[in-house]
């Protein structure tokens, strides 16, 4: 009889000590799915956290079936922690999406600038300079874009 009410306790010992993941965790996210259509009309896509919005907009011109993209922002840290938003098409099979033009933005950023960035296509990671300009809080295609397939870019501000 002893045994089992210890084990009553320690089923509600564990029940009560657990908590929804993410509940205590200093980290927090927002999340969006959104797929790319071709069109002549430009296509905005956004999440925000706290004060920070990460924004993605699009001008497709072709995309075979309609891909699917996920956005998600993620704040590391309490305050002052950082926040990054990864934009990231989820279907790897050919043919991809091309665009005629893109911007993504993290507004709130502090001093309306990125700590970082980084931008793929289907290739493999982009260097400065590979037909994307970098202003302040914005990462966003150059004139000169070759309509490549874009797959991926990353921002992190605070």
């Amino acid at each position: 009889m002893r045994s089992l009410l210890l084990l009553k306790c320690a089923a509600i010992v564990v029940v009560v000590g657990s908590m929804p993941i993410g509940h205590d965790d200093p980290s927090k996210q927002a999340h969006t799915t959104f797929h790319v259509k071709p069109g002549h009309l430009d296509q905005t896509h956004e999440i925000t956290l706290d004060h920070i919005k990460c924004q993605f907009s699009f001008r497709a011109a072709h995309a075979a079936h309609g891909e699917q993209w996920d956005m998600l922002l993620v704040k590391e840290g309490h305050h002052g922690g950082k926040y990054t938003c990864t934009i990231k098409d989820m279907d790897q099979d050919p043919p991809h999406a091309t665009f005629l033009g893109f911007s993504a933005h993290m507004f709130g950023a502090e001093n309306d600038h990125l700590l970082s960035y980084d931008i793929w296509n289907h290739e493999g990671a982009l260097l400065e300079g590979d037909d994307f300009i970098i202003e302040g809080n914005t990462l966003r295609s150059d004139s000169h874009w070759r309509l490549s397939g874009l797959s991926k870019v990353i921002l992190t501000c605070t």
